[in-house]
């Protein structure tokens, strides 16, 4: 391992034999242990000008080409290679290699399998197609060969980070567990295996464990803002705010976070905006812009001025709601104002570090978004029965379909039978999407009425929306963004939350209420995947809510 004192000896023993062959292409490896790619070419290439038919030399070349991303000349190095020794199981190796640094992932199985034939089960080679076949976007087959290359050497690193993350990603966390706790066994210092390991404990509802790991995961890889990301939250449904806020702000790091690299013409604030003409911009989707939005009254209260830039759908309803708040609606390119003479901005989710450091700080507000009254009123007027009203219960059972964890959040309308079942109430659908198929055969099958009003576009029209949700006298919902509609605007709200993944951080953890909405309670599963106590319960709640419930005199909530 004493590379330059080898490469000093070397240098010596060339200046006296400058034809030796062996000793150049020698140096030349010693080069590429020095880190000094370019260096080590010269030096092969003076060994091959010098014994031109050696296969090593031609495969020790090419591998030191595509090092340098020089693609073409290490291909033909490595075809030089194969000419000279067809069975060399390391020339067909380093030409998978550099056929899928080209880009060319069928190309370089081709050659994996190649190098696998002259040399089975090798290891090496079984790993090199696995990641291949990982960035090809073909997770079965990674998990194939990764699992091959761990049957003859069970510790290999890369192959069970491989496996686990594969196994992460089905849902089989305890094969997934396995291969990660043999990966850190293998290396303890592994950032991106203490950083899956992170992932995997949080999916599971072990945070505490969870936090540890990626923790770890930080401290040896400091600018990994996706593992920074997944300490923060991790900590923040653990309820620790004032450590996880400031790891929060990683998201912004995180690749194709187009808000976090937008260029802004005011400087970064970076403490509570006090006298400060300010712009903040929120960055999360319409749930968390809407949670995020409780402390704009603070800010308010703080600035000299505020403006907000915000999702378009938003802007009405916000600009309503928050009376002394300027509200940009968000588009591409940026909106005008966005680069106004501010004193400086920020991001609206990292105002959470100064205006929510503890429980405590969470103000009782009643709601704070503001509906359009007037279309609330004709919209409660048209839903409710004028001869034997009723009360009007909200419902909706899945989030976005492309998010990762939408399956665990999701209840289908299918397994809403008790709720539904409940008598004397009227159900009317807040579930944004086209969703008609699914209540024609929930009513269908169930012998129920769902209420669906063809007029209001929750996707598209957010603030007749808010008006709709303001009509009713109670929302059950799944954990989406009409759970932080129903919360917003003071409407009672049950949220009905998955265990472990799909848990989101903002409704922490062993509680029933949640501090950013005081009219919401959150009926949590005690059973990761099991739903079915969880309705129980609700319609239990439902039937009691509705025996209790008398219509206004004014027939208003």
């Amino acid at each position: 391992g004493a590379y330059q004192d080898s490469d000093e000896l070397y240098r010596q023993h060339l200046d006296q034999n400058p034809k030796d062959a062996a000793a150049w292409h020698m140096r030349g490896y010693v080069a590429v242990q020095l880190k000094n790619i370019e260096r080590a070419v010269e030096y092969i290439s003076r060994a091959i000008a010098l014994k031109p038919n050696v296969y090593t030399m031609h495969v020790n070349l090419g591998s030191a080409l595509a090092m340098l991303g020089q693609f073409e000349q290490a291909t033909k190095a490595l075809q030089k290679a194969i000419e000279l020794h067809p069975t060399g199981a390391e020339a067909h190796l380093a030409l998978g290699n550099c056929l899928k640094a080209k880009g060319n992932p069928q190309d370089a199985e081709a050659a994996y399998l190649q190098a696998l034939r002259y040399k089975p089960d090798w290891p090496e080679a079984l790993e090199a197609a696995a990641v291949n076949a990982a960035k090809s976007s073909n997770p079965d087959k990674s998990l194939e060969y990764a699992l091959q290359a761990l049957a003859h050497a069970p510790e290999r690193l890369l192959s069970n980070k491989i496996a686990g993350n594969v196994y992460l990603r089905q849902r089989k966390y305890e094969l997934s567990l396995k291969h990660y706790e043999a990966a850190l066994r293998s290396d303890p210092n592994d950032a991106a295996a203490n950083a899956n390991l992170g992932l995997l404990l949080t999916r599971t509802a072990q945070y505490e464990e969870s936090a540890a790991a990626y923790a770890k995961a930080v401290e040896l890889a400091p600018n990994d803002a996706v593992a920074e990301h997944g300490l923060s939250l991790a900590l923040l449904v653990l309820g620790r705010l004032s450590e996880g806020w400031p790891h929060f702000e990683a998201r912004l790091q995180r690749e194709g976070h187009l808000l976090g690299s937008r260029p802004y013409s005011a400087p970064r604030i970076k403490q509570r905006p006090i006298y400060k003409h300010a712009l903040a911009w929120a960055d999360e989707g319409i749930g968390e812009q809407i949670l995020f939005a409780s402390m704009i009254p603070e800010i308010v209260a703080d600035s000299t001025s505020l403006s907000v830039e915000c999702d378009a759908r938003l802007a009405p309803l916000f600009q309503r709601s928050f009376s002394n708040l300027d509200v940009i609606p968000r588009h591409d390119p940026p909106h005008p104002k966005f680069n106004a003479p501010y004193d400086g901005q920020f991001c609206l989710g990292s105002a959470a570090r100064w205006y929510r450091p503890n429980f405590e700080s969470f103000p009782r507000q009643p709601g704070y978004l503001v509906a359009d009254a007037h279309l609330t009123q004709v919209l409660r007027k048209n839903y409710q029965s004028n001869t034997r009203p009723t009360p009007l219960i909200g419902i909706s059972w899945r989030t976005k379909a492309q998010t990762k964890f939408s399956p665990e959040k999701t209840l289908g309308l299918a397994n809403w039978g008790p709720l539904l079942s409940v008598p004397g109430a009227t159900f009317v659908n807040l579930q944004y999407g086209d969703c008609r198929t699914e209540i024609s055969e929930t009513e269908r099958s169930l012998g129920v009425h769902i209420l669906s009003d063809s007029r209001i576009d929750s996707l598209k029209d957010l603030d007749s929306f808010a008006s709709q949700v303001a009509a009713m006298d109670l929302v059950i919902t799944i954990s989406n963004a009409t759970a932080h509609m129903a919360g917003a605007l003071n409407v009672p709200v049950w949220t009905m939350v998955p265990k472990g993944f799909g848990a989101m951080w903002h409704w922490f953890l062993d509680r029933d209420d949640s501090p950013w909405y005081p009219s919401m309670r959150l009926l949590r599963q005690t059973k990761q995947n099991e739903w079915g106590s969880v309705v129980d319960r609700a319609s239990s709640m439902l039937a009691d809510f509705v025996t209790q419930w008398r219509p206004a005199p004014s027939n208003d909530r």
